[in-house]
């Protein structure tokens, strides 16, 4: 695994649940990836924001499950968001 980043940085948020949501991704990722297990994280600060890129080198997914997957991430955020 590789991580590009320019600086340090600090963000203000729940500390399990980033944690949570950094493995459950990169669980994944390592799952997907095939044989081929490399994977680049980069880091992109833009006025006050962090975006985290993670991309790996897979067979990707298909465009027709997209809908599936995003409305599960989805639903899990929102569950993560209410405390439920």
């Amino acid at each position: 695994m590789d991580f590009e980043f320019n600086e340090d940085v600090y963000i203000f948020a729940d500390e399990v649940k980033i944690a949570q949501a950094f493995y459950s991704l990169l669980l994944n990722v390592i799952t997907h990836s095939g044989g081929d297990k490399t994977m680049l994280v980069r880091q992109i600060i833009k006025e006050n924001n962090v975006r985290i890129e993670v991309i790996d080198y897979g067979e990707g997914i298909k465009e027709s499950d997209l809908p599936y997957i995003v409305g599960s991430v989805i639903t899990r955020l929102i569950r993560n968001i209410n405390g439920l």
